[in-house]
């Protein structure tokens, strides 16, 4: 497959960015300088969008979508996700550990 496994979607988040960027003369006197800090977001945004995008419909290799995705995190997010998903991973771990031990010790088994 080549390109547009979502549509092209990024191009969406690229029109918003420019629409933001347009507009933010019609923020208020703080808001100016957040939309325009947004609209440069959004432009990361859409190079990852684009990138995942790609990666996904073959057209890149695995994972070269990572530097693009980084670029619009916070610091500390990726962290946050990875510690969130081990904490999930060890609660199903765990779970999975205490099934497997009350069915080895009922009455009647081996």
């Amino acid at each position: 497959m080549s390109g547009g496994s979502y549509d092209y979607a990024y191009a969406r988040i690229e029109e918003i960015s420019r629409q933001v960027r347009d507009g933010a003369h019609r923020g208020g006197k703080g808001a100016r300088a957040l939309r325009l800090a947004f609209a440069d977001l959004l432009d990361r945004c859409a190079v990852a969008a684009h990138d995942i995008e790609w990666v996904d419909s073959g057209d890149r290799a695995p994972d070269a979508e990572i530097d693009a995705i980084r670029a619009c995190l916070a610091p500390g997010a990726e962290l946050e996700t990875a510690i969130e998903l081990a904490k999930n991973a060890l609660e199903q771990l765990g779970t999975a550990i205490r099934s497997a031990t009350e069915l080895a010790t009922m009455p009647g088994k081996p």
